[in-house]
């Protein structure tokens, strides 16, 4: 239920209906596909602005520009996604530092959720965590644009930095040596094995 291309549960193409599952599924299982189908059902969702909660807010739980979290209980600001705030939150100098830094830094904005995304390495095609897809170089919803899927300098970067972590060459090609003859080993007797048994 974490993957909304899938969602519904679907076979031969039809959604299955849940009430033909009912016998098979727990309560709680339930009440789970039931906030998941609100959520994915909702055009502009809010998260928890808390990051170690980060659960969907549904929209009976948002009053006045306010959501309350029914995971935490914790609320959150509609306008700058952030813990909830006395005054307009447009003065919210908390909120402009934050968006000064994400241009300073390149970061993204989720046109979806608003959230900010870091691209620390990897591609650029981004997973938000409100489902919606984008491509980080330009910030265009996925697959509608013409930017390359990653950037090779910084992939070099990435690897040369993990090799240079990485443990002295030798012990690693001794350690390779010994799984390789092991592999080896066992692929011989298995051959054996197969062999005997097919002859016989």
């Amino acid at each position: 239920m974490k993957d909304e291309s899938i969602f519904p549960p679907k076979c031969c193409g039809q959604a299955i209906p849940v009430d033909a599952t009912n016998v098979y599924i727990t309560g709680e299982l339930l009440a789970e596909f039931e906030d998941k189908r609100e959520e994915f059902a909702t055009a502009k969702r809010t998260y928890c602005s808390d990051r170690t909660c980060s659960a969907f807010i549904p929209t009976r739980s948002i009053d006045d520009g306010i959501g309350r979290c029914t995971h935490c209980e914790k609320k959150t600001c509609l306008n700058c996604l952030s813990e909830a705030h006395e005054g307009t939150c447009t003065d919210d100098p908390e909120s402009q530092r934050v968006i000064r830094l994400a241009e300073e830094k390149g970061w993204r904005r989720c046109e979806q959720c608003e959230n900010m995304v870091e691209l620390d390495h990897g591609c650029f095609h981004i997973s938000c965590r409100c489902s919606y897809q984008f491509c980080y170089r330009c910030g265009e919803k996925w697959k509608t644009c013409d930017c390359p899927q990653w950037d090779e300098e910084q992939l070099m970067a990435r690897r040369a930095a993990a090799n240079a972590a990485a443990p002295a060459p030798a012990h690693n090609a001794s350690i390779l040596h010994a799984v390789t003859k092991a592999t080896f080993g066992f692929a011989v007797s298995a051959v054996k094995n197969i062999a005997t048994i097919v002859g016989n």
